[in-house]
C-alpha cells in the first residue's frame, strides 16, 4: 500500500465536522452511488433516500447538485415544515429564487405569490386573488410552470426531510391534508416530465404512510438508493484525509484499519473519531488506541449522543409495539448466528408480556428491515451493520 507519507502526498486534508459537514469540495466517496444515481435519473426514474440518520443523505445530494451537468439542480430542505401552506412557500421560495429557473417559470410563480423570486424581498406569501385554490393545486401549478419551461436540462428537484414534513402535517392538520401532499408529489413526478426527482428523509415512509392513512401507492414509483458505509477504499480517503486535517499524517495502515472496523465506514463516526484525535490528541494512535478511544466515545453519553440517532427510531415512530420491537433487536443484537422469523414468537411479547400474533410480529420485523436495523437472510435475521448493532447493545446493556 506503500508508506503514509508517499501516498498521503496528493490528497487534501480535511478538518472534522461531524454532522456538519456540508462543503462539496471536502465529500469523499460514493462514487459508485452517484453514478447509478446519474444514470437512474438520466433513464427518467425517481430515487428516495431513505437511510437511517446521519448516513450522510444530505451531504450527498449537496455533493451530487454540485458535480451534475446533466440536471439543473435544486436542493429544497423541508425540515421543519408543520404545514401545506409552509410546504408550498419553502417550494416556491426554492424554485422561484433559484438562478437557473427560466424566467418564464417565475413570472407565473408571480402570479401566485409575494417576493417569490426576489431574494431578500421578505417571506414568501400567497397572493390574495388565488389563496381560495389548496396548496396542493397551488404545488402542482408552480411545479409545473418550472417543468413546462425547462430548457436543454431536466430540472433535478431534491426534496431533503419530505417523510419529517408529512408527518408534521399529519399531526398538525390531520391525515387527510398531509394525504393530499404526498398524492399531488405522486401526480407530480407523473406529469412534470422536465423534472427529475430525487426524495430523502430519515423517517421511514412506512410510518409516515401508516400515521396519514395512505397506501405504498403513493410512492411505489420511487427507487430505493441506499447509502449505507464506505468502502473501504473510499473509509481510507476519509480517514487519511481527517489526520492530514489534524496533522496527524504518519498514521500506520494498522491503526487506520482498526478506526474503520470500529466505525463501520460510517462517515459520521469517522469524522468523529477523527475529532477525538484532534481535541484530545494521544501521544501514539496505534490500533489498541483507537479501540479505546471508541469504547470510550461509545460509553460517554454526553460525547455520544448524537450517535444514538442511529438507533433511535423504535422509540419514535413504533407505538405500542416499541417493546416488542426492542426485544427482538435485543435478541438479534447478542445471537452469534441469525435469528429466524419463529423464533421472534419466542422472544418478543406486549409490555404485559402477552403474547403477540403472526400478523403483528410479521409487521414488526418487517418495519425493522425497512428502518435498515436487520436484514432479512435465508437463515434468518442479523444486524444490518454490526457498529450500529454494538451502539444498541451498549445502550441496551446486553452481552457480546
Amino acid at each position: 500500500m506503500g508508506s503514509p507519507s508517499t501516498r498521503d502526498m496528493s490528497l487534501k486534508p480535511i478538518l472534522p465536522d461531524p454532522g456538519s459537514a456540508k462543503d462539496p469540495a471536502d465529500f469523499v466517496g460514493r462514487k459508485a452511488t452517484t453514478e447509478y444515481a446519474r444514470r437512474a435519473l438520466i433513464r427518467g426514474r425517481n430515487l428516495a433516500l431513505t437511510d437511517p440518520r446521519r448516513m450522510g443523505k444530505s451531504y450527498w445530494i449537496e455533493h451530487f447538485c454540485a458535480i451534475t451537468t446533466d440536471f439543473v439542480p435544486v436542493k429544497i430542505d423541508y425540515e421543519g415544515v408543520t404545514t401545506t401552506d409552509t410546504f408550498l412557500t419553502r417550494t416556491a421560495e426554492a424554485l422561484g429564487r433559484h438562478d437557473k429557473i427560466a424566467d418564464r417559470a417565475k413570472t407565473a410563480m408571480r402570479a401566485l405569490f409575494d417576493n417569490v423570486a426576489e431574494i431578500g424581498a421578505g417571506p414568501i406569501r400567497i397572493k390574495p386573488g388565488v389563496v381560495a385554490l389548496t396548496p396542493p393545486r397551488l404545488l402542482r401549478d408552480t411545479v409545473m410552470s418550472v417543468s413546462d419551461s425547462a430548457g436543454d436540462k431536466p430540472v433535478l428537484v431534491c426534496m431533503d426531510e419530505v417523510p419529517a414534513a408529512i408527518l408534521n402535517i399529519t399531526q398538525c392538520q390531520g391525515p387527510l391534508e398531509a394525504r393530499s401532499v404526498l398524492q399531488t408529489l405522486r401526480n407530480l413526478r407523473r406529469e412534470a416530465v422536465n423534472i427529475r426527482w430525487i426524495i430523502s428523509g430519515s423517517v421511514g415512509f412506512h410510518h409516515v404512510l401508516r400515521h396519514c392513512h395512505s397506501t405504498e401507492g403513493e410512492i411505489n414509483d420511487l427507487e430505493n438508493l441506499p447509502l449505507g458505509p464506505l468502502t473501504t477504499d473510499e473509509a481510507g480517503e476519509l480517514v487519511r484525509r481527517l489526520l492530514l486535517g489534524i496533522a496527524r499524517p504518519g498514521v500506520g495502515d494498522d491503526a487506520i484499519e482498526e478506526l474503520i472496523r470500529c466505525t463501520g465506514a460510517i462517515p459520521y463516526l469517522i469524522q468523529h473519531m477523527a475529532n477525538l484525535l484532534d481535541t484530545s490528541p494521544p501521544e501514539v494512535i496505534d490500533p489498541q488506541t483507537v479501540q479505546r478511544l471508541f469504547n470510550e466515545f461509545i460509553r460517554d453519553r454526553d460525547a455520544s449522543r448524537a450517535a444514538t440517532h442511529l438507533v433511535s427510531r423504535v422509540e419514535q415512530y413504533y407505538g405500542e409495539y416499541e417493546h416488542p420491537a426492542n426485544l427482538i433487536l435485543d435478541a438479534v443484537a447478542v445471537s452469534v448466528e441469525p435469528v429466524p422469523f419463529d423464533d421472534f414468537g419466542n422472544l418478543a411479547t406486549t409490555p404485559r408480556e402477552e403474547p403477540l400474533d403472526r400478523s403483528a410480529l410479521l409487521g414488526i420485523a418487517g418495519w425493522l428491515v425497512d428502518d435498515h436495523y436487520l436484514n432479512d437472510g435465508p437463515a434468518g435475521y442479523t444486524w444490518r451493520y454490526d457498529v450500529l448493532r454494538s451502539i444498541w447493545a451498549h445502550r441496551r446493556k446486553l452481552g457480546r
